[in-house]
């Protein structure tokens, strides 16, 4: 047998002081205390700093994580902290606030399979998105550090459950960050706006579960005092009537009720409501109708400080 080969190689020269890590990692997360999954430090910080940039994970579904009464939970630490800066689940953390719904027979159903009929692949924008009928989550957010990093999975309990005994959840993930050179104000991180983070930024993830009554002003986040934030992305999930996982005729229920409302930013301690009013989609232009009307300034940045 006479096999011919063909191989072309497109090379390029390689970013100055940019050097790359990761690390792909199978293992079954059992216990509710945290399982280590990467954890890199910076050799020299005085000349490099460092950035996350990939996330892919895959494993137990969504409906065995929530028959077993338990939520699988990401958490990042930077630079030495003890508790997370980011703790997050998969689904709703790339664009699946409903991965699992409780029927009223007691089972559990795909939220988006047994809700819409789609069992594709999606996207949400560039950023983040699945790219297998089940589980397959990634994103590129650019999350910088300065002196190490540890990512871990862990069981947390699910709100109202009992938690199986000794249940495990299989974990398959991928991670990727660099490290790049340090000269004088070299950003953490570029937008894709143009506007540059400083080396000492870091992120934050604000986790919100209510139950929001009508015309009622919601509060989703609260910085710090002496902190400067940039809004970075706002993700939802609304359940409205009938509550998920009401069956009629054997079937899901389904109901796209009809939801506004308006972002209400208050961009120092002293501002008062409306303060910078806004649409459901952040930084973006108000317009009627909304409750309170949106007749506060609108401005295009949305980096406060606090």
């Amino acid at each position: 047998m006479r096999v011919l080969l063909l191989l072309g190689l497109c090379l390029a020269q390689p970013a100055l002081g940019v050097r790359s890590f990761g690390r792909g990692y199978e293992a079954a997360v059992c216990a509710s205390v945290p399982t280590p999954f990467m954890q890199h430090t910076i050799a020299d910080p005085r000349k490099y700093m460092g950035v996350m940039d990939h996330f892919w994970f895959t494993g137990s579904s969504q409906v065995a994580l929530a028959a077993a009464g338990v939520w699988l939970q990401i958490q990042y630490r930077f630079d030495g902290e003890k508790t997370p800066s980011l703790a997050y689940d998969p689904a709703a953390a790339n664009g699946q606030h409903f991965g699992a719904v409780g029927l009223a027979d007691g089972k559990w159903a795909d939220g988006t399979r047994d809700a819409t009929g789609n069992r594709s692949m999606f996207s949400a924008g560039e950023k983040m998105g699945k790219n297998a009928i089940d589980q397959a989550w990634y994103n590129y957010y650019k999350l910088p550090f300065a002196t190490s990093v540890q990512v871990s999975a862990q069981l947390v309990p699910r709100p109202g459950a009992t938690p199986t005994p000794k249940f495990c959840a299989t974990v398959y993930m991928v991670l990727r960050g660099h490290e790049h050179q340090l000269a004088g104000n070299t950003a953490a991180v570029t937008l894709t706006s143009g506007f540059s983070l400083p080396q000492i930024a870091r992120m934050q993830l604000f986790r919100t579960e209510l139950t929001a009554k009508p015309n009622a002003f919601t509060p989703l986040a609260n910085v710090s005092a002496a902190h400067e934030a940039l809004l970075f992305q706002v993700s939802i999930g609304l359940e409205t009537s009938p509550p998920w996982g009401t069956q009629v005729e054997k079937k899901l229920a389904v109901r796209n009720n009809y939801v506004e409302g308006c972002w209400h930013l208050l961009r120092n301690t002293t501002e008062t409501l409306p303060g910078q009013v806004r649409m459901l989609t952040p930084c973006a232009p108000c317009s009627p109708p909304c409750s309170p009307p949106c007749s506060a300034p609108r401005s295009p940045p949305c980096s406060f400080p606090r």
